[in-house]
Order: structure tokens, then C-alpha cells, then sequence
């Protein structure tokens, strides 16, 4: 028994002894071969580790030049890619200060024009013509105020169309008045066995030619030919009123052709000066219908 304390002692200490003195000396001795026969698995195991750890170190320092250089090659990768993230982001930021720049500048651009379109409009407003409305939404068709420019346009549009046609219709009266008198005198001179009415026409036309009643026709004549130019581009609105009053200045100018140089034979003569009063009147009336709606 002492022999297997011996050997218990050796192998593993006094903690064993009491396990051991609980055997017969074949188990004992079975135990103990086993535990021995661990001890050396587990030593033997230690040591393969030892040597795959010292492996390891060995290869370490045989490939230390490949393991630097890819340390080295990583970080210049790393280096680069921060660099070309610093490069793209800082051009990220200088395309973002233009962009916000370029709106300002436009923003400011766009304030101006506003600023310009405004002035011109009171302008205009202030003017108060036909031309200036008609200029002013040529440059500006859908401004701000192009609306606005557009209902007074209309307006002044109408106004001026009545005034022409007041104008018309009061100077045509004058010609007609011119006329009668023509006809009256060519009348008595028919009528008379002594008179030449070729000659009584010839002192009438010099009489009122010395008077300034044909140049006072001439001048209105000239004036509302002119005043006639302002209605050329009508509004969508009023397109049939244009025509109509292109009309009546039509008939205004063929009563102004016979007051300064009658024609034709007496009758032929008061023929065509009733029917041209007569669609004087017509044209007039339909105007003034067109331009009440």
C-alpha cells in the first residue's frame, strides 16, 4: 500500500490517497495508469499547441517584409479614398455655394424686372393710350399686370372708337351741308334761263375756297385718317367694331370726295349723297350697338 502512495503522491498528491486506500491494488493500479496516460494526452496536446503558436511566430517573422508592405498598401488605399472623398466633397460643396449663388443672382435679376415691369405699367397707366397699352403687353404678355393692361387697353380701346366715330359722323355732316349747297346752286342755275351752273359751281368752289373751308376739310380729313391708324390692331374683342368703323370712315370719305369736287349729273349727284347719309346713319347706329355690348 505504501507503494501505491508512493505512486499516487507522484502522481497527482495527497488529495488522491484516500480514493487509492479505497481499492484493491489492480484497480488501483488500473486508475493510476489511466490518469497517467491523461496526463500525458493533455501534455502532448499542450505541446502541439505550443509548437502551431510557435509556427505562427516563425511565419511572422520570416514574411514580416510581405505583411509591411501590404500594411503600407492598405494605408495608401486608405489615404486615397479619404483624400478623394475630401476632393469630391469639397467640389460637392463649391458646386452647391455656385448653384446658391446663380439663385441669389437670379432671384435679385428677377426683383429688377419686376421692379421694371411695375414702372413701365404706372407709366403707361399714366399715359393712358392706346399705343402705350399695345407696347406694353408686346413686351410684357404674361406679366403681372399684363391682365390689368389688357382690360384698360380694351377700354381705351372703346372710348377712342367712340370719340373717332363722334368725329366722324360730325365732319361728314359738315361735307353733306357742303354738298346741299352745291346742289342747291346747281339747281337754280338749271332752273334759270340765263345762268350757267358749270359757272355758278366754279364761284361757289372759289368762294369757299377763299373762305378756308377746304383746307379746314383737308386738315380733318388728315386728322382722322391718323386717328384711324390707332385702331389697326384691334382687341380679340372688339375686331367687329374695328371693321364697322373702318366702314363708317369709308363712307366719311367718299361724302368728303364730292363736297370738295361734285361730280357727275345733278341727280347722279343727290343720289349718291342721300345714300351715303343714309349709310352714314345705318353704320353709326350698328356701332353704337356693337359697342354697347
Amino acid at each position: 500500500m505504501k507503494k501505491f502512495r508512493s505512486i499516487v503522491r507522484k502522481s497527482g498528491g495527497d488529495k488522491y490517497i484516500e480514493e487509492f486506500e479505497a481499492l484493491d491494488e489492480n484497480d488501483a493500479i488500473n486508475k493510476l495508469q489511466l490518469r497517467n496516460l491523461t496526463i500525458v494526452s493533455l501534455e502532448e496536446i499542450g505541446d502541439s499547441e505550443f509548437k502551431e503558436s510557435k509556427l505562427e511566430t516563425n511565419f511572422i517573422k520570416n514574411n514580416k517584409k510581405i505583411i509591411l508592405l501590404f500594411i503600407i498598401i492598405f494605408s495608401v488605399l486608405g489615404i486615397f479614398a479619404y483624400s478623394s472623398f475630401l476632393v469630391k466633397r469639397e467640389k460637392a460643396q463649391k458646386v452647391a455655394a455656385e448653384k446658391a449663388q446663380k439663385e441669389t443672382e437670379e432671384k435679385a435679376q428677377e426683383d429688377i424686372l419686376a421692379l421694371q415691369e411695375k414702372d413701365l405699367f404706372e407709366k403707361t397707366k399714366a399715359e393712358n393710350k392706346i399705343e402705350s397699352y399695345r407696347e406694353f403687353l408686346n413686351r410684357y404678355p404674361k406679366g403681372k399686370f399684363a391682365e390689368q393692361a389688357q382690360e384698360l387697353l380694351n377700354k381705351r380701346y372703346k372710348e377712342g372708337v367712340e370719340v373717332c366715330a363722334n368725329f366722324i359722323i360730325v365732319h361728314a355732316e359738315e361735307s353733306i351741308k357742303i354738298c346741299n349747297v352745291y346742289s342747291r346752286v346747281w339747281q337754280e342755275a338749271i332752273e334759270s334761263n340765263f345762268l350757267d351752273f358749270n359757272t355758278q359751281l366754279l364761284l361757289i368752289h372759289n368762294k369757299l375756297e377763299s373762305q378756308g373751308t377746304y383746307r379746314e376739310l383737308e386738315e380733318v380729313k388728315s386728322k382722322l385718317t391718323e386717328f384711324m391708324k390707332k385702331f389697326i390692331e384691334p382687341p380679340s374683342k372688339y375686331v367687329d367694331v374695328h371693321k364697322k368703323i373702318v366702314e363708317l370712315y369709308g363712307i366719311y370719305s367718299q361724302i368728303y370726295s364730292l363736297a370738295v369736287a361734285p361730280t357727275g349729273s345733278l341727280l347722279s349727284f343727290n343720289n349718291s349723297v342721300s345714300q351715303l347719309q343714309s349709310n352714314l346713319i345705318k353704320a353709326k347706329n350698328e356701332l353704337d350697338v356693337m359697342l354697347k355690348d
